[in-house]
């Protein structure tokens, strides 16, 4: 493990010397309208150090050049991410190719990253197992309707003919990543 000192050292270095895919994401949160003053910029958490950093919803994003597929950086990352999540931190890594082609696209997955993740720490808090269940219905419900156009987010499965069932058969359409 690297020292504090050395961490703070390179730290440093990082924010005076930002790759140009993170000075270009740096640019497009620092005016979000949601975003904006929400992160930090290569923070040390847990001994690492992290891209971008948003605290109030636990979440690491990382912004992978191509270093990241030799595979002892990969080995490494996965290491990373294990260790970060253990802690219930969130990681998402983003490309620098998907930063360069579409940041919109990589602005959008920060966001919906950061939304999610919030939605989710807040549930964790709530002690009341039926208002935690209500409020992760409520939760999948809007994600889902976002998802699919607004189009509702549970559909009912359909009954054999002639059925009936007094407690209809709902099926979310979509789930969101990380809920089980």
């Amino acid at each position: 493990m690297i020292p504090l000192k050395e961490k703070q050292k390179w730290q440093e270095w990082l924010l005076a010397n930002p790759t140009n895919a993170e000075a270009k994401i740096h640019a497009y949160l620092s005016t979000h309208p949601t975003l904006a003053n929400k992160y930090e910029c290569q923070a040390i958490i847990n001994g690492f150090i992290l891209d971008f950093w948003f605290p109030s919803a636990k979440l690491a994003v990382e912004i992978d050049g191509s270093i990241h597929q030799l595979k002892e950086q990969i080995s490494k990352d996965r290491h990373k991410n294990t260790i970060l999540k253990a802690h219930g931190i969130y990681v998402l890594r983003i490309s620098n190719k998907t930063v360069y082609e579409n940041i919109k696209k990589a602005v959008f997955r920060i966001s919906n990253a950061f939304n999610q993740a919030h939605k989710r720490n807040y549930i964790s808090t709530i002690q009341n197992k039926a208002e935690r269940n209500k409020a992760k219905h409520r939760f999948l419900t809007d994600h889902a309707s976002k998802y699919n156009g607004g189009s509702g987010s549970i559909r009912r499965k359909s009954n054999p003919a002639g059925a009936s069932n007094p407690k209809p058969n709902l099926m979310l359409t979509q789930r969101p990543k990380g809920w089980r």
